[in-house]
């Protein structure tokens, strides 16, 4: 071989051809990953390696002529390493050549090192955690062993050192070691770099992460007080439109007054729906399953939608296919919110024709006790071009060309329609045809079927507000807001209660202390003092802590709600209701309930004793005064819902005869108004209109007592 060694700062020399060592090497470690590393360096170096974990197959490994030495792990043996050193002598005898056996020997075991060598064991290498160092030697050991096999007589590597003439063999050899170690430092300077660069990846994944939550956070948090800085105001503004109904009886100032209603009903959608899209984003939107007649769902969008289709004289057709389950158990309100943003959409882009909404049940491989739920809404408006099919249900993305001036919109109804579907397990499907009109179909997939008694049993259980009568109580009212102290007792004026106010929650414990309410509303967010801390300070005082605390919140954020729970009895959300905040109070303040009877016409009597029974003399003195109260201001009102039916309207009437009955002690209107109020909730369309047809007839029968 021809060498030209160049004399470097190190012990060994380079050369540049190198020889290929064709002799192979049996490896056995305990130690997997040690395993992997000595093989893949070795067979790195052009020499052939077999490697293994554990001694099971060495001994029939032993007999095959091609290994010339084996890298024994002394872990393995080193319960009776005499036995299996006895046995591979033993074994070696049997072969035409000898095997070399280098012990990979454990720093605590170094003691052993002398006998081993005695005991036919040709090279101990000590591990003691340097890596590279350990390659070189297992490397120059194996190495070594072949040149002394090559090398006439009994040389050994000191010898050699010394003998020019057969220096050559050896200076190869380690010219070749020295080139490996070289490799190697390389290898481990790039495995270094590597290793640095990686971490430095994870430090910048981390930092990103970071940065992402707190994104997140920041989002939670504006959307949080975005929520609570819209929905305060938006609690005086509906709150006390709706205290208005009842006092303003000028019909102009009537519509005024409906239109800051529905105006302030479309800002708090537009918050929900942003709220709603946030919160399925998030995956924190939850479904609140139970049981639905959805049969009147669907006729409750026809009376929703009743004053727009009227309006542009558009037809509006319910096709049910025969035999769908009447009950059914879904989230109602995700159900409705689906049906109101696609047949709202439906109503908006047509201006002729018909709006037709289908719904019919499969039973995919013959279930039973669920169905594959579908239903559509098909109208005969705009049509969407097929490019633009996909991004109608993307976040505020609306048709391009489309007239904001004539249309409006935001562009979050189909996204959250989709999102809410998909939530539903279920899909939303389009076909449209340009100029003809769109089919928006919902494939809900293993929807429960319910019985009729579940259904009767959860509309038992909810209480009509009017049927409520409170025992005389006393509740403290806690805002920083004048305005929103002032909603609540005009809420609640009706009832025996003694209404105490605080402005922060300093002053609210302070008056806690001093009153000893049966109730107390706690805002959350006001100066001096917190409701949270006010509230854990009054549940630490033995004399308070039994007072229930209902929180007042603006946060429609889910995250809120179950901080607020963990410290209050309970909460309402802004904007209230005097519904909602009366569903509230019966859970803590004792009561009765009305039950709403049976109510049958009052037939005409001839004005005479018998006819004056259910009145006493303080109602039939005031009986003037409510005929025409129900003549000026409700009768109107009737004819103008009796022909339409809208739902909200119909409920805001039956109120005022309840509240009027009550006002004036007449017992036969209140039974009256709430029967229809029980009519309305149910959306019994059979005998609603029947009911509120008897109307006139009850004021004609009060006019015949005057």
């Amino acid at each position: 071989m021809k060498t030209n060694p160049k004399n470097i700062d190190s012990d060994f020399f380079f050369f540049e051809d190198e020889s290929e060592i064709q002799d192979k090497v049996l490896v056995l470690t305990s130690d997997l990953e040690q395993l992997k590393t000595i093989r893949n360096f070795l067979q790195e170096q052009s020499i052939d390696v077999t490697a293994l974990r554990g001694l099971e197959m060495l001994e029939g490994l032993l007999m095959q002529e091609s290994y010339s030495s084996l890298l024994l792990d002394y872990k393995l043996i080193e319960k009776d390493y005499l036995h299996w050193l006895e046995l591979i002598k033993s074994k070696e005898s049997e072969r035409k050549r000898p095997i070399k056996i280098i012990l990979l020997l454990p720093n605590d075991q170094k003691k052993i090192e002398k006998k081993l060598l005695t005991l036919g064991v040709a090279k101990c290498i000590l591990e003691n955690g340097d890596e590279s160092r350990l390659l070189k030697e297992v490397l120059r050991s194996i190495l070594s062993l072949k040149v002394e096999e090559d090398t006439e007589g009994p040389f050994s590597l000191a010898e050699l050192e010394g003998e020019p003439d057969r220096r050559i063999g050896y200076q190869d050899m380690m010219n070749q070691v020295a080139e490996v170690s070289r490799k190697l430092e390389e290898s481990l300077i790039c495995e270094k770099k590597a290793k640095l660069e990686l971490e430095k990846t994870n430090e910048d994944l981390i930092i990103a992460k970071d940065i992402a939550e707190k994104a997140n956070r920041a989002k939670t948090d504006f959307l949080t007080n975005m929520s609570h800085e819209i929905r305060t105001p938006m609690n005086a503004i509906l709150g006390f439109a709706e205290i208005l109904q009842d006092k303003i009886h000028d019909e102009k100032n009537k519509q005024y007054l409906a239109s800051i209603s529905s105006s302030g009903k479309s800002l708090l959608a537009l918050i929900n729906s942003i709220l709603d899209l946030s919160k399925i984003e998030a995956d924190k939107l939850e479904l609140e399953e139970t049981a639905t007649n959805a049969h009147l769902v669907f006729n409750e969008m026809k009376q929703i939608f009743h004053q727009e289709l009227a309006k542009k004289d558009l037809d509006f057709k319910i096709e049910i296919e025969s035999g769908f389950p009447r009950v059914l158990i879904v989230d109602e309100y995700r159900l409705k919110q689906i049906l109101f943003n696609l047949i709202g959409n439906a109503v908006k882009f047509s201006d002729s024709g018909i709006i037709k909404l289908s719904a019919k049940a499969e039973h995919p491989g013959g279930a039973l006790n669920f169905i594959r739920f579908i239903f559509s809404v098909e109208d005969t408006g705009l049509g969407i071009p097929e490019e633009q099919r996909e991004s109608i249900f993307k976040a505020f993305e609306q048709i391009p060309g489309q007239s904001q001036a004539k249309y409006g919109g935001t562009g979050l109804g189909l996204t959250i329609t989709k999102r809410l579907a998909e939530l539903m397990n279920g899909k939303i499907l389009l076909s449209s045809e340009e100029g003809k009109g769109s089919v928006f179909t919902v494939v809900l997939e293993e929807v429960e079927i319910a019985s009729e008694n579940q259904l009767a049993k959860q509309q038992k259980n909810r209480l009509d507000p009017a049927s409520i009568t409170f025992e005389k109580a006393s509740i403290l009212i806690v805002d920083d807001i004048e305005l929103n102290r002032s909603l609540l007792i005009s809420y609640l004026e009706s009832y025996d209660f003694t209404f105490f106010e605080a402005a922060n929650g300093k002053e609210a414990i302070e008056m806690a202390r001093r009153y000893k309410p049966d109730l107390i509303t706690m805002d959350i967010r006001m100066p001096v003092m917190d409701g949270y801390e006010a509230t854990e300070f009054i549940k630490k005082d033995e004399k308070l802590r039994n007072i229930p605390v209902v929180a007042v919140t603006a946060s429609a954020m889910k995250e809120f709600e179950v901080q607020v729970k963990k410290i209050c009895d309970d909460y309402i959300k802004k904007p209230i209701s005097r519904a909602d905040l009366v569903a509230i109070l019966v859970k803590f303040l004792k009561h009765s309930v009305n039950k709403t009877e049976a109510f049958e016409p009052l037939q005409p009597k001839e004005k005479d004793e018998g006819s004056l029974e259910d009145f006493d003399s303080e109602t039939l003195k005031k009986l003037p005064e409510m005929v025409k109260i129900l003549e000026k201001q409700l009768l109107p009102v009737w004819e103008k819902i009796s022909k339409t039916l809208p739902i909200d309207e119909l409920e805001e009437f039956a109120e005022k005869c309840i509240m009027l009955g009550n006002k004036y002690n007449c017992k036969y209107l209140s039974i009256w108004g709430k029967g229809l109020m029980s009519k309305v909730t149910m959306f019994d369309m059979e005998t609603l209109p029947k009911t509120l047809g008897h109307f006139p007839e009850i004021i004609k029968n009060f006019s015949r007592l005057l």
